[in-house]
């Protein structure tokens, strides 16, 4: 049977676009979700499984590279809506745009100022913005140094649209002295909030218009140069255009066999489920998508339709078998990231602590600190990498702030070092930051225990634990960590040393862990949950 995943891959609600950033901003939240897991589930056991696509999404080759999913069939909405063919990556060089012959380019540490000389006075026109990889991912265009337009290349090479911004104060220094001293500065604040845009004009690979969207009522007009066969020349959203081509593309006779894997979100569920045909829906649902309460009403109606649901946790498994009326068979599906690979801290000699201090302060937290700063003196072979989610300036202000925490602690001669630096004065206490998803697993490759103490432990680093084997400790318990087999549940604040000895007095503990971590994964990993799933699914 095809299997076809439909993701919630959003910048913001209601925005039917899949942003990409600059390298130096964090990702987007969507980059490791339930249909990232699901898809490298099937693709793993060898089934037919595909994307199905709703969002707007140039960065779309980039994302899946990341995740090891390029294989993947994909049917994007709006490549068909677009006229777009070609489907592989493709490379484009800034540099070999048609600039002005007078262009000078400034490379700063985060992106690349396009200037031009007019007398004495140079005049900065343009600003190119890099992504995760190092390809150039827009180019925003200034005047007067304000933005005016960027154009979004897609990641096949060519430039798939261009949005122009309402005019407001500059946010782009003028100095190209100033430009080179303080770049940090000039590039927090360069990538546009894309709330300001007025109009955006989409574009297929050769370049010609296909329609515009306006920013400000939602309405998109069609060109005349439009190669989709539209019905209307005029729509009021991108709801009403992806509903016509997705209501086509259901009844194709080549898709009337497929189960449609769909990631629930009340931006697309309304669509997709007015526009199925005879494809069996399953329901996946994801606590992170919920905002505040769930809409447990909402759920129930939309599964109406379905023939099973799928969750990412148990709790919330359980709280629909308890609260709802709904019929259809529930389970959960723990999402083990299959990217990673186990941990090399072993055959490393500094025994590392990556401890997560994000939403993470006062008393307990001093307390924390006290009893990893005194085991530390103990144990000169213990290393306290200290966790946030930011840049370096938001580094620079933590810094200082845990400086004061762990003097608070009782150790006025600590001094926090940033990620990197090998000179340290007094015990080794560092501050490592992550911007993104695919950062953090580079900093889990060398790190013997996760040490997250917060009330509510980050889910993402659970499941990467469980994934490269790294034992965690926890102040709450929760599905993922089963105390004393892949890590331990400290519940007071007190007893923090004694989970460290557990773990890093010696390899014992730490291999059960990892023996642990690997019969886990091994469940999710092979085909017997495929096997269920489809099971479920095709109703035997």
């Amino acid at each position: 049977m095809k299997y076809q995943f439909i993701p919630s891959w959003y910048t913001r609600e209601g925005l039917w676009y899949t942003g990409e950033r600059p390298w130096f901003e964090p990702a987007e939240q969507y980059e490791f979700d339930d249909t990232i897991n699901q898809l490298s589930i099937f693709q793993g056991a060898g089934e037919d499984a595909g994307l199905l696509l709703l969002s707007y999404t140039p960065g779309l080759r980039r994302l899946l590279n990341r995740e090891n999913l390029l294989r993947i069939p994909v049917v994007s909405l709006f490549d068909r809506m677009q006229g777009i063919h070609r489907t592989m990556p493709g490379t484009l060089l800034y540099r070999s745009l048609p600039w002005p012959e007078d262009t000078e380019f400034l490379i700063t540490p985060y992106c690349t100022y396009a200037e031009r000389t007019f007398g004495s006075r140079k005049e900065t026109f343009a600003r190119v913005d890099f992504g995760e990889d190092g390809n150039f991912i827009y180019i925003t265009w200034l005047t007067d140094d304000e933005p005016f337009a960027r154009d979004i290349y897609d990641d096949r090479g060519f430039l798939s649209s261009r949005l122009y911004f309402t005019k407001k104060s500059a946010n782009v220094v003028n100095s190209r002295l100033e430009k080179k001293a303080d770049a940090e500065k000039v590039n927090r604040q360069s990538s546009e909030d894309i709330s300001n845009v007025t109009k955006v004009d989409y574009f297929n690979e050769f370049g010609q218009l296909q329609f515009t969207e306006n920013r400000l009522d939602g309405t998109v007009s069609i060109s005349g140069q439009a190669v989709y066969p539209y019905k209307k020349a005029y729509y009021h959203g991108f709801g009403e255009m992806l509903s016509e081509v997705l209501f086509d593309y259901f009844r194709a006779p080549e898709n009337a066999g497929a189960s449609i894997v769909l990631a629930s979100d009340p931006q697309h569920n309304p669509i997709v489920l007015e526009t199925l045909a005879k494809q069996k829906l399953v329901l996946s649902l994801a606590g992170n998508r919920f905002s505040g309460s769930i809409n447990l009403q909402m759920i129930e109606q939309d599964a109406g339709r379905a023939v099973m649901i799928v969750t990412d946790t148990e709790h919330l498994a359980k709280l629909l078998r308890k609260d709802t009326a709904i019929s259809v068979p529930i389970y959960d599906i723990t999402p083990f990231d299959t990217r990673l690979e186990l941990g090399k801290s072993p055959q490393i000699r500094a025994l590392k602590i990556l401890m997560p201090v994000d939403g993470f302060s006062g008393i307990y937290l001093e307390k924390a600190l006290k009893q990893v700063l005194q085991y530390m003196k103990k144990n000169p072979a213990v290393e306290l990498h200290m966790l946030i989610r930011g840049d370096d300036a938001r580094a620079e202000e933590a810094s200082e702030m845990l400086e004061g925490v762990c003097h608070a602690a009782g150790f006025p001669d600590v001094s926090i070092g940033m990620e990197g630096e090998k000179k340290r004065i007094g015990l080794p206490v560092f501050l490592d930051t992550y911007l993104s998803e695919t950062d953090l697993l580079r900093l889990l490759e060398d790190i013997r225990v996760i040490l997250d103490l917060r009330d509510q432990p980050n889910l993402y680093l659970q499941i990467a634990g469980i994934s490269t084997g790294i034992p965690e400790i926890n102040y709450r318990f929760t599905q993922y960590v089963d105390h004393q087999k892949n890590g331990y549940i400290v519940e007071n604040i007190d007893h923090v040393t004694e989970a460290l000895e557990y773990y890093l007095s010696e390899l014992s503990h730490w291999n059960e862990a990892l023996v642990y971590c690997m019969d886990k994964i091994q469940l999710y990993r092979g085909g017997t949950l495929v096997e269920k799933w489809k099971a479920l699914a095709e109703g035997k």
